[in-house]
């Protein structure tokens, strides 16, 4: 069914609302519609004095088009569904959820603030433009020298601050600068992955919205709804909702559905100046997830003892953020890296890197990373390859090394790879690899510390399957609260060693870790 008339579709007036608003014109001329299209000025178009943390979500850039929408002068209006308040207007309805473009960030950073060494790859004490409380926060909490100055405009009005030299970097969503098709060149581009950097709810999706009594217009939009879309929109919507019911606050929601489940990361705090709390959790309930992850983002936290296997280099992430919330870590260095010298390299087309150490010795032994394309297991390691400047081709993320070593293999397997090494390793990848492919290098070996005090502690993170040994052998693994293993390898060592059943994060970065960690500290309320 179609209307008899054109539909009026309101929008704001920006280029990003008007490529909106000319998308779901064409989709709905697709079904035999016809529409027409009015502008309309919203609060925020008009008020330039407000920085974002105080107007997103509470309607500044919709109240305008729901006010026309209410009275009939438009049919239809198109929002950035982060917009909408999670209460909607008596009277009005989402009608549809007409797809999602990436949820993730961006990272625009000017060339000469760049640098590779450090997290997000500005330089120390940069200035990162942004409005938003939430990316504020989180910011903060990755780099907390950055310099943070407010930023206003509309898309190519911020991208043009940015040349211009007004900050260093600023932060925007991808999936605006994606449907502009603005010029990024001359610019880094980082793209922030949404389990770390976690983006506002609902970012990227789109939302129609008609009167609730128009059945015609709602049965026409209605075939513009995308499922996959809706379900993760609106799922990250009730957290929204549960978690501060119409006050503005720093949350990022990310929800996946896969297989049936849904998994879902958020990223809370009440004031943009504070440390923002971390949730993970899964489930098949919607409802039940909701309201789960919004406990867990206000219960009480538990002043855990958590160990980590290894030295603490400086102000860690991990260690920043769970101090602030009453976590105390410490790190047992069980064992120490020295040296192995090596010296000419056999012939090889590619070199994989499965630590940090491997990376580090490669290059002080005289290994140049710029000899063949370089890859890795894991985000550290290829955040150490950055450091010594060259980048990571391959990244293999994710707790389960054998699933990465078949995906290497699928890609890589009928190419010489060199394998710096530690002399023990479990060699998973190189297993994998066909007979004569795979190429050792023994760079480092593991040699044991000898500690000083007892390790003591209720949560230890055990960082390689050596560590499990290591650990073992001077505090047995079942006395402690909670193991959490760095992936299967580490895990699967646990198990031989002690029975013990340890946690596995969802992979090997900091942020992953800290998810487990707060996952141990917050326990969800029963009622």
């Amino acid at each position: 069914m179609t209307a008899q008339r054109p539909l009026i579709i309101g929008t704001r007036g920006s280029a990003l609302a008007l490529w909106q608003a000319h998308h779901i014109a064409e989709r709905l001329l697709a079904l035999g519609q016809p529409t027409e299209i009015r502008i309309i000025k919203t609060s925020g178009d008009r008020i330039q004095d407000l920085s974002f943390d105080k107007m997103e979500g509470k309607g500044f850039f919709t109240k305008e088009l729901e006010a026309e929408l209410l009275g009939g002068t438009i049919d239809l209006a198109v929002h950035s569904c982060k917009d909408l308040e999670t209460n909607e207007p008596a009277g009005l309805t989402i009608a549809a959820f007409p797809g999602r473009a990436a949820c993730t960030e961006l990272l625009l950073v000017r060339p000469e603030a760049s640098d590779a060494t450090l997290p997000l790859e500005v330089k120390g004490s940069a200035i990162v433009g942004t409005s938003s409380a939430r990316r504020k926060a989180q910011l903060k909490q990755l780099r907390p020298d950055v310099r943070i100055q407010d930023l206003r405009g509309n898309v190519p009005t911020r991208v043009d601050k940015l040349r211009s030299g007004l900050y260093d970097a600023i932060l925007l969503a991808k999936a605006g600068l994606d449907r502009l098709e603005l010029d990024l060149s001359g610019l880094q581009v980082l793209e922030l992955d949404p389990r770390i950097f976690v983006p506002a709810p609902a970012q990227g999706a789109l939302a129609v919205q008609t009167r609730s009594d128009d059945a015609i217009t709602r049965s026409v939009v209605e075939q513009l709804n995308d499922a996959s879309a809706s379900r993760t929109a609106i799922l990250e919507r009730r957290v929204l909702n549960a978690f501060h019911g119409g006050c503005q606050v720093p949350l990022g929601v990310h929800a996946v559905h896969t297989a049936g489940r849904y998994h879902i990361w958020a990223s809370g705090t009440r004031a943009w100046t504070d440390t923002p709390r971390r949730v993970q959790v899964s489930g098949t309930d919607v409802e039940q997830l909701a309201k789960e992850t919004v406990q867990r983002l206000n219960a009480p936290v538990k002043p855990l003892r958590v160990v980590i296997t290894r030295a603490l280099e400086g102000d860690e992430l991990i260690a920043r953020t769970l101090v602030a919330h009453g976590i105390a870590v410490s790190g047992a260095e069980l064992l120490t890296p020295a040296a192995i010298p090596f010296a000419e390299l056999p012939d090889h087309d590619r070199i994989f890197f499965t630590s940090r150490n491997a990376v580090r010795f490669f290059v002080k032994g005289g290994g140049d990373l710029r000899m063949a394309p370089c890859d890795a297991i894991g985000n550290g390691t290829a955040e150490e390859i950055r450091k010594h400047g060259a980048e990571a081709n391959f990244i293999g993320d994710g707790p389960d090394t054998p699933t990465i070593a078949k995906d290497y293999v699928e890609r890589f397997g009928q190419v010489s790879v060199l394998f710096p090494c530690v002399t023990d390793g479990l060699r998973t990848i190189q297993k994998a690899m066909p007979e004569g492919h795979a190429i050792d290098l023994h760079v480092y070996t593991m040699r044991p510390v000898n500690l000083v005090r007892p390790i003591e502690g209720d949560v230890v993170i055990v960082t390689s399957p050596n560590h499990a040994d290591a650990l073992h052998a001077v505090s047995a693994l079942d006395r402690w609260t909670s193991v959490v293993a760095m992936g299967t390898s580490t895990s699967q060592r646990i198990k031989v060693l002690s029975g013990v059943e340890a946690l596995i994060p969802w992979s090997s970065t900091e942020m992953a870790l800290i998810d487990v960690v707060f996952n141990l500290a917050i326990a969800p309320s029963n009622t």
